[in-house]
C-alpha cells in the first residue's frame, strides 16, 4: 500500500488542542473585585514568602497546582479539567497580576482529566452551605471562624463587635454588615488566620482563669458568664442522662 493509499483509511482529525488559557472564563465584575480585594492580594504574597522556589502548592478544593518559580513568578502546574477550576484560576490570574508577579499557564499547565466524587464524598462548602468551623473566646473578645462560601483556601472570621477583629487582624478591611447577626467580618487565608490564633491567642496564654483575665471588659465578662453558667448546666444535664443510663 501506497502512502497515498494509506492516507485513504487514515480518518483521523488534527484538531488544535485548545491552551488552558484560551479556557479560562472571562471574569465579571464580581469575580473582578474579588480578585483585586486586599484579602486575594494578601493571599498571593502570603503564598510567594511561604515557598521555596520550585516548592508547589496543590489547592486541593478548586484543583489548582501552583509552583513558585521566583521571586516574581508563579506557575500553574495542573489542573483539573472542570470549569469551576478554570474559574478559579481565572481569578488567580488576575490576582496574581494586580499583586505584581507573573502567574504563567501555558505550556506549562497539565490539564487532569476530572473525575466526579461520590455523592457522599463531595465537602460540604461545595454545596454553598456556610460551614460552621468554630467558636472562639478569646481574651480580646468573641470570635466566630467558618469557611467561606466561595473561596475555598479562605476563612470568614465574624464577631458581633469590631474590637476583636482590629486587635487580631488590623490589616484587614472590615465588612460592616448592619442587619446580619455577626455585624463585622474579614475575609482571610486559612493559614493567616490560624498563624495569629496559634501565635496571639493560644501562644499569649498566661492566666489561670480565662473568665478572670477578662474582667476590665465588664459587658464581655458578663457575657462569658452566662456561658459559663449555661455550659456548665449542660454538664449537669448529660451527668444526669449518664446516672439514669447506668441505673445510679
Amino acid at each position: 500500500m501506497t502512502i497515498i493509499e494509506m492516507k485513504k483509511y487514515d480518518d483521523t482529525t488534527t484538531n488544535a488542542i485548545p491552551t488552558v488559557a484560551g479556557r479560562l472564563p472571562e471574569l465579571d465584575e464580581e469575580g473582578v473585585g474579588m480578585a483585586q480585594s486586599h484579602q486575594q492580594l494578601a493571599w498571593c504574597h502570603g503564598f510567594m514568602d511561604n515557598h521555596k522556589d520550585g516548592q508547589m502548592f496543590y489547592m486541593e478544593s478548586c484543583g489548582v497546582h501552583l509552583q513558585r518559580v521566583n521571586e516574581t513568578e508563579s506557575r500553574c502546574v495542573a489542573i483539573v479539567d472542570h470549569s469551576y477550576c478554570y474559574a478559579s484560576l481565572a481569578l488567580l490570574v488576575l490576582s496574581f497580576e494586580k499583586a505584581g508577579i507573573d502567574l504563567q499557564v501555558d505550556p506549562y499547565t497539565v490539564v487532569i482529566p476530572y473525575e466526579p466524587r461520590d455523592e457522599e464524598e463531595v465537602p460540604l462548602e461545595t454545596t454553598g452551605v456556610e460551614v460552621a468551623c468554630m467558636w472562639v473566646f478569646t481574651k480580646y473578645g468573641f470570635i466566630s471562624v467558618v469557611q467561606h462560601n466561595s473561596l475555598p483556601d479562605s476563612f470568614q472570621v465574624k464577631s458581633r463587635v469590631i474590637d476583636p477583629l482590629e486587635t487580631l487582624w488590623p490589616e484587614y478591611e472590615i465588612e460592616v454588615i448592619d442587619w446580619a447577626d455577626y455585624r463585622f467580618r474579614i475575609t482571610i487565608p486559612k493559614i493567616e488566620a490560624a498563624l495569629v490564633l496559634i501565635e496571639k491567642v493560644i501562644g499569649d496564654i498566661g492566666y489561670t482563669s480565662f473568665k478572670d483575665e477578662c474582667r476590665e471588659d465588664e459587658d464581655y465578662h458578663h457575657a462569658l458568664t452566662r456561658v459559663w453558667s449555661t455550659m456548665y448546666d449542660f454538664q449537669a444535664l448529660s451527668e444526669g442522662k449518664t446516672n439514669l443510663q447506668s441505673g445510679r
